[in-house]
């Protein structure tokens, strides 16, 4: 069966995209995503053989992409950035309910935030008298303050780097900057908005370009878009999601929940 999935490069500067179709082996057990990255590695440098490619998430095979999972990426804070994204979510129920946010969520770890969340949801929905999948995914607020689901990706993006750059993390980051290309293998492009190989290419190219200042400019939301969203082929691609243009993300984005 052949699936395809983006790679994240740097290139001259800029933040780019490019789709690999390639034989998907079927099955969820980390070895057989294993197989998955390596297929995907292997044909995206058959076409670029002077990159170094590392994959970003809880399978990768250097431990060095594990660790900078969204679901192992602390911040200073002790928070996750998976646990501060899937917790910082407020979702809307059909008679107008505001569920959300479940900052018992920030300082989770693995891959069982979103089932938590999940949990969460399905006690709320209960509560109001909605069922689950009928709650739409409004914003998210953290921090004291919301922020809205356009552009795509801001507000993972931003949690991503902010903790990257804060030096608790000092040492991930500087082994990052021995890669120039991102997977993530869990990151579907059919149904995703947020990849955190978009979001470790976007630091990489911020830390270039501002160095030891990027710790205090990254705690800014509104720099980090102006900065992401403002400065013409930083990011050189519409949307991360397959076959989404710029004007309907945000409005696909909603009715997604996780």
């Amino acid at each position: 069966m052949a699936a395809f999935r983006p790679v994240i490069y740097i290139e001259n500067g800029s933040v780019r995209k490019t789709d690999v179709s390639f034989a998907w082996a079927p099955g969820f057990t980390g070895s057989q995503r294993r197989v998955n990255v390596k297929r995907l590695h292997d044909t995206f440098l058959a076409r670029r053989p002077d990159s170094n490619v590392l994959e970003i998430s809880s399978v990768s095979g250097v431990s060095l992409g594990r660790s900078l999972s969204a679901t192992a990426l602390p911040l200073a804070t002790g928070a996750t950035v998976e646990g501060v994204f899937q917790g910082s979510k407020v979702f809307a129920a059909p008679g107008g309910e505001i569920v959300g946010p479940f900052p018992e969520l920030f300082g989770s770890r693995g891959t069982r935030i979103k089932g938590a969340l999940r949990d969460l949801l399905s006690q709320a929905a209960a509560k109001s008298g909605a069922a689950v999948g009928e709650l739409q995914l409004s914003h998210f607020e953290h921090g004291g303050r919301m922020f809205g689901l356009s552009p795509e990706g801001a507000f993972y993006n931003w949690v991503y780097v902010q903790a990257l750059a804060d030096p608790v993390n000092a040492a991930r980051a500087r082994a990052l900057k021995g890669f120039d290309a991102f997977t993530d293998i869990f990151f579907n492009p059919r149904v995703g908005y947020q990849s955190q190989a978009v979001a470790a290419a976007l630091y990489l190219v911020f830390e270039a370009r501002h160095g030891p200042r990027l710790p205090k400019l990254a705690k800014d939301f509104e720099w980090f878009l102006g900065a992401v969203h403002g400065e013409p082929g930083l990011l050189a691609f519409d949307s991360i999601h397959a076959g989404a243009s710029p004007a309907a993300a945000p409005k696909a984005a909603q009715g997604s929940l996780f």
